[in-house]
């Protein structure tokens, strides 16, 4: 058996590439690809990545375990997890908290190490594929994202720099994964190279599949980005909101984000 983990990055057409994945379950299956989420209703592994995270190890192995047995029932080779937040995790837990790590990169090898421990001993080998933009466009976009919703930042870009700057480190990201896995093992791509393009890329040049044709493709308007201006009215709002009132305003994005979804194909 074979697992290929897609761990990012951020802003680098994950969404679209799992919203394909998941809505092509059934043709990819017929190619012998089995991909893994946690329950019917998501498109990504996230929640996976975010109990390594918090330490909840009892949690990755059963989702391991159970698509390992999931994928030998269904005849397939090999299992697709897809789940960003694989990437910098410990970044990732500094933003919710608005505050630097300082070992981030270390605490990362060793989560690393625990996601390695846990593959079921049925998986032969295990690849890792992430995605890469440039530095700074991945910075802004990362910014605007935060600022726009999840943790909905109030703080400047000087502010926002220093929290993500070990995400920033793409050597050291990504050298922690290869020394774990293998380097051999390890795939890094450029996101500006493939023409935004992740899907064709990913299938083409990661499962090694060349006939797109049977695929069906979804199109999608989420994570749309918004004019610096709003952006900054944005962040000044998110200064003065409550608690409570940004537990709405994700709850409604996230309507809105169904809806669209429902309605793709009108304007």
């Amino acid at each position: 058996m074979r697992l290929i983990l897609h761990i990012g990055t951020h802003k680098t057409g994950t969404t679209a590439l799992q919203q394909f994945l998941h809505a092509n379950r059934r043709p990819l299956a017929a190619c012998g690809f089995h991909y893994a989420t946690p329950r019917r209703g998501l498109r990504d592994a996230n929640c996976v990545a975010n109990a390594l995270n918090v330490g909840d190890s009892r949690a990755v192995r059963a989702f391991l375990t159970k698509h390992v047995a999931l994928a030998r029932r269904c005849g397939t080779h090999t299992i697709l997890v897809s789940a960003e937040n694989f990437y910098a995790m410990s970044v990732l837990s500094s933003m919710q908290r608005k505050q630097v790590c300082v070992n981030a990169v270390e605490r990362d090898r060793a989560l690393t190490e625990t996601l390695q421990s846990l593959i079921p001993e049925g998986v032969a080998t295990c690849e890792i594929v992430c995605y890469f933009r440039r530095p700074d466009r991945y910075a802004e976009s990362l910014y605007s994202q935060h600022v726009k919703r999840g943790v909905i930042f109030d703080g400047t870009v000087d502010e926002f720099l220093p929290i993500i700057r070990p995400a920033l480190l793409y050597h050291q990201c990504m050298g922690l994964w290869s020394d774990v896995f293998g380097r051999e093992n390890c795939l890094a791509r450029q996101y500006e190279s493939v023409g935004t393009d992740i899907i064709g890329d990913f299938v083409r040049n990661v499962m090694n599949i060349a006939d797109l044709t049977h695929f069906s493709r979804v199109h999608t308007q989420a994570n749309e980005r918004v004019g610096r201006d709003l952006l900054e009215f944005k962040r000044l709002i998110n200064k003065t909101a409550k608690f409570n009132e940004r537990d709405i305003e994700r709850t409604i994005l996230r309507l809105v984000d169904e809806k669209m979804e429902l309605r793709k194909t009108e304007p």
